[in-house]
């Protein structure tokens, strides 16, 4: 969005002719704006790069959230109206977290500038819901922030989400991710908890598996709300989870889980998934995980055994191999001593070798 554009809509920003919360201030495209918004805040005339504009002066607490509610109204209850960008305005120090919050469907196009993290020394948390993430064009978070929420954003690919240096717990809940491609999660290396609730993730049509590895730290994981996965993802089996979350569509009576697998569902604390009543492989059974049960196929044990088998085998085979080759030797060091024998024992006491007469 060009500062052009900004003059001619609503913008939370800073104003010359606001004195209070430094200078904090909704400022309007014309007077009609600012009189249907203001409610009983008087609207002033101020000045910038936009020329002289009506604004209203902007009353900001020092608590440490700060929410900010677009609103299909003109003149909601909150007295503020539509905002459709924060440009120029830097978050008070005392923020500690900052909430974006869009009432109207689809995601409202709302433009954040870097200016507004200039100031949040503090800031451990960020949410944005409804809200076009495409839009706010952000290119980087403070280092303090830890926790990210982007629901509802639009956005379908997560290598393009912005995650600053510190952030640990990430939301992306309702954005449409349903890629069979594995994502780019390079830049989750240091996020332990992912909510991908409700993201249209699909199993592969021919695996029937969704192909996907996750962030390597993980230890919470919500899959919830996927209607288009049928079986446990594979991926989740490498994770060392506390906390993982299955959506109600997975078939737990036609997936039969090896040993392992089910020793690692068995490690997790807080596990939702549905369970099985009847497994399909007759050679599975059932196998309580607290409350819910799982059908096992036991298959690590039978493996591991031919495994053995064929290393002793190999070991085996190794050292009869290693003596036949030392017997062969030996035989025929013994065959050329005794050659040499009977060369010695054909000379003459004198020990010279007697010679032919003619």
């Amino acid at each position: 969005m060009s500062a052009a554009e900004l003059c001619t809509i609503n913008v939370l920003t800073k104003c010359s002719a606001c004195t209070t919360s430094g200078g904090s201030c909704f400022r309007f495209p014309d007077a009609s704006s600012c009189s249907i918004a203001s409610n009983s805040v008087p609207c002033i005339n101020t000045t910038d790069t936009c020329g002289t504009k009506p604004a209203m002066c902007a009353t900001l607490g020092q608590g440490s959230s700060f929410t900010l509610t677009y609103d299909s109204s003109f003149a909601p209850q909150s007295g503020v109206g539509q905002i459709f960008a924060i440009s120029n305005f830097p978050l008070p120090a005392t923020v500690t977290d900052f909430s974006l919050v869009s009432n109207v469907l689809p995601s409202k196009k709302i433009k954040v500038d870097a200016a507004l993290f200039t100031g949040a020394t503090s800031l451990s948390s960020l949410t944005f819901v409804n809200v076009d993430y495409a839009a706010l064009s952000l290119t980087d978070l403070p280092a303090t922030v830890t926790k990210v929420t982007y629901d509802t954003c639009g956005i379908t690919d997560v290598s393009k989400v912005v995650l600053g240096p510190g952030v640990t717990s990430v939301s992306l809940k309702g954005n449409s991710l349903p890629s069979a491609t594995p994502p780019d999660w390079l830049q989750f290396g240091k996020v332990t908890s992912l909510d991908l609730t409700g993201c249209n993730l699909v199993s592969n049509s021919n695996s029937g598996q969704l192909l996907w590895t996750f962030p390597p730290k993980l230890t919470s994981l919500d899959l919830s709300g996927n209607s288009g996965m049928t079986v446990i993802p594979s991926g989740v089996f490498s994770l060392s989870l506390t906390t993982l979350k299955l959506p109600t569509t997975i078939n737990t009576n036609l997936q039969a889980i090896s040993s392992d697998n089910f020793k690692v569902l068995s490690s997790i604390k807080n596990l939702l998934i549905p369970s099985a009543t009847s497994c399909a492989d007759p050679s599975a059974t059932i196998k309580s995980l607290g409350t819910q049960t799982v059908c096992v196929k036991e298959v690590g044990s039978t493996s591991g055994s031919s495994n053995t088998g064929l290393i002793v085998g190999v070991a085996v085979g190794a050292v009869v191999l290693i003596a036949a080759i030392a017997v062969f030797f030996y035989c025929r060091r013994k065959k050329a001593a005794a050659g040499g024998n009977y060369y010695r024992q054909s000379r003459d006491r004198s020990g010279s070798v007697p010679r032919h007469r003619s």
